[in-house]
């Protein structure tokens, strides 16, 4: 986790942004977790993924049919 934090305070501090910035790229990853994480579960629950008001099945779409 350290390396992860010098190479963001060097991406920050050559694009101009505020080091303090840094310290939010935890909670950025944690976020992220929790965002896929859920999306699995309810793809899961759900059968399918319902995307612009149209869903489409896991099985079809495990056939690459989609």
């Amino acid at each position: 986790m350290g390396w992860q934090l010098l190479i963001h305070a060097f991406v920050a501090r050559h694009a101009h942004l505020p080091l303090r910035a840094i310290l939010l790229y935890p909670l950025v990853y944690v976020l992220f977790a929790w965002i896929a994480l859920r999306a699995m579960v309810l793809n899961l629950w759900q059968g399918g993924i319902v995307w612009r008001g149209t869903f489409y099945p896991l099985t079809e779409l495990r056939k690459n049919r989609v």
